[in-house]
């Protein structure tokens, strides 16, 4: 049921005249993405103390 509508999806962005700059911009901005996306609850831990942390993660 979810296949039809992100072919079509993919259909459209593969039709937009979005250049290899873009491309490149795209892949470039993963590694600080990803670094943040690891630090971050890092640094909610030292902040809110581990307790809260569990607390609020066992919530999501």
């Amino acid at each position: 049921m979810i296949t039809w509508p992100l072919l079509f999806l993919v259909r459209v962005f593969g039709q937009l005249p979005v250049g290899k700059g873009a491309a490149r911009l795209l892949e470039a901005a993963t590694v600080p993405f990803d670094a943040i996306s690891y630090l971050e609850p890092c640094g909610a831990v030292k902040v809110c103390g581990p307790r809260r942390g569990r607390a609020s993660s066992s919530t999501v």
